[in-house]
Formats: C-alpha cells, sequence, structure tokens
C-alpha cells in the first residue's frame, strides 16, 4: 500500500456545483468543501465547465454590443 503524498480528495463534480452556486463564489464553496479553490476549479475543467456555466452568468462576448 502506497501511502506517501497528498491524499486523494473526495469532491465530486456534483458537489462543487451545488456549493459553487449555493454560495456564487468559489472561494466560499472551498471553504464549505473543505478544500482548496483551485481544486474545484480543476473540477469545473475537467468537465470543461466555467465558473459562469455553472452560476448562469452570460459571457460577454455573446451579448449584443449598444
Amino acid at each position: 500500500m502506497n501511502t506517501r503524498g497528498r491524499p486523494r480528495s473526495t469532491v465530486t463534480i456534483d458537489q462543487t456545483i451545488d456549493a459553487i452556486r449555493r454560495h456564487g463564489q468559489v472561494a466560499r464553496a472551498a471553504k464549505e468543501l473543505s478544500c482548496s479553490p483551485a481544486l474545484l476549479y480543476k473540477r469545473l475543467g475537467e468537465v470543461r465547465l466555467t465558473l459562469n456555466d455553472v452560476l448562469g452568468v452570460p459571457d460577454a462576448k455573446d451579448s449584443p454590443r449598444e
């Protein structure tokens, strides 16, 4: 049994998305899940989601200019 290094995180993508939507911020979601914000961004990247996708915020490039 290899016990070296940092233990694997058990935070799932579903937990990540739920916490971010509930708090509206990655930092607060990370605090709730007892992990780093970088891990949450990594989880989102693994499924090709952005923070805007999770929060339902339209991209600036998609909105018409006036």
